[in-house]
């Protein structure tokens, strides 16, 4: 019974170990501080995925309604996204490290790995993406089951 609970957290697990691993090596920062944001950015976003889990299968991307049901997408992942940076930003667990004084000043401020938004875009489409392509795969089942007969 446990079983799916494990699978999520294990995953959960890899995907922060992922993480922490790139942003100490691309923003040369200390483990501990990686691990800090790391957490803190996925620990967001738990709480969303019952949110885009619910959106996505109560509203997936069908032909005959995809400008609704796009623009409704779209909303959320506005939403969603303000709301988790608001938070990152408001609640970073250590402040961000100072550039090392001959390194060259990045195009963009590079505050903190919560400074972005792709990464959040790109986290809600793929929930997204997975719950209805498993909404599409139940609806072929049960119109193959019909077809069948059962």
């Amino acid at each position: 019974r446990l079983a799916p609970l494990w699978v999520a957290l294990c995953l959960w697990s890899a995907l922060v170990i992922l993480f922490t691993f790139t942003a100490a090596v691309v923003n040369s920062e200390p483990w501990l501080v990686s691990l800090g944001h790391t957490c803190l950015f996925w620990f967001l976003w738990v709480f969303f995925f019952p949110v885009i889990i619910w959106l996505s299968l109560r509203f997936p991307l069908e032909q005959s309604k995809l400008l609704p049901q796009i623009g409704i997408h779209l909303a959320a992942c506005i939403a969603i996204v303000i709301i988790i940076q608001a938070a990152y930003r408001t609640f970073l667990p250590f402040p961000p490290l100072p550039p090392p004084p001959d390194a060259q000043p990045a195009s963009r401020p590079v505050d903190s790995p919560g400074m972005r938004v792709e990464p959040d875009v790109l986290i809600y489409l793929m929930a997204m993406s997975v719950c209805v392509a498993f909404a599409h795969f139940r609806k072929a089942q049960e119109r193959e089951r019909r077809a069948i007969g059962f």
